[in-house]
C-alpha cells in the first residue's frame, strides 16, 4: 500500500495511481515506460481502474504536446474520445481503456508486463470479483 498524505491538492492526488503504479514497476524492473504514453486513473487496493475528472483536458494537453497514446479508466473512454474530436492541433492519438491496473502496465511498459508470464495477462476473467490479485501479490507469489 503506498500512501501520499497531505501536501498536494486534494483533487488532484487519486489520478496519480495508475501513474505510480507504472513508474514503481518500471523501477522495480528496470524496464523503460513508453516515451509516447500519457496515463490517468485511480487504482483500488485491489488493482481496479477508477474513473478520474478532467479527462477530456488531460487528453487534449497531451494531444497538443505530441503523446500519441493515453490510457485512462474505461469509465472515461467516451468523454476521452469526444475530447478528440475537436479537431485541435496535434497528431492522432490512440485511446487505451483500462479496467484493471495490470493492464496500464502491459500498455505503458516496453515489453508488457513484467509482473506476469505472457500466458498470464489480465483479462476480466482472471482479475475479476472472486480472483482478483493486486500489483504487490503478484509480487510476492
Amino acid at each position: 500500500h503506498v500512501h501520499l498524505p497531505a501536501g498536494s491538492v486534494p483533487k488532484d492526488g487519486p489520478s496519480a495511481g495508475v501513474t505510480i503504479a507504472v513508474a514503481l514497476t518500471s523501477c522495480f524492473h528496470g524496464k523503460l515506460c513508453r516515451a509516447d504514453t500519457a496515463m490517468t486513473g485511480e487504482i483500488s487496493l485491489h488493482g481496479a481502474v477508477l474513473p478520474v475528472g478532467g479527462v477530456a483536458e488531460k487528453v487534449r494537453a497531451a494531444r497538443k504536446v505530441g503523446i500519441s497514446r493515453v490510457v485512462v479508466p474505461e469509465a472515461n473512454q467516451r468523454e476521452a474520445r469526444e475530447a478528440l474530436q475537436d479537431g485541435g492541433k496535434g497528431e492522432k492519438v490512440e485511446v487505451i481503456a483500462v479496467r484493471w491496473v495490470q493492464e496500464a502496465i502491459e500498455a505503458c511498459i516496453e515489453g508488457g508486463n513484467p509482473w506476469a508470464a505472457p500466458s498470464e495477462r489480465p483479462t476480466p476473467s482472471n482479475y475479476g470479483a472472486g480472483g482478483q490479485q493486486t500489483l504487490l501479490s503478484r509480487a510476492v507469489d
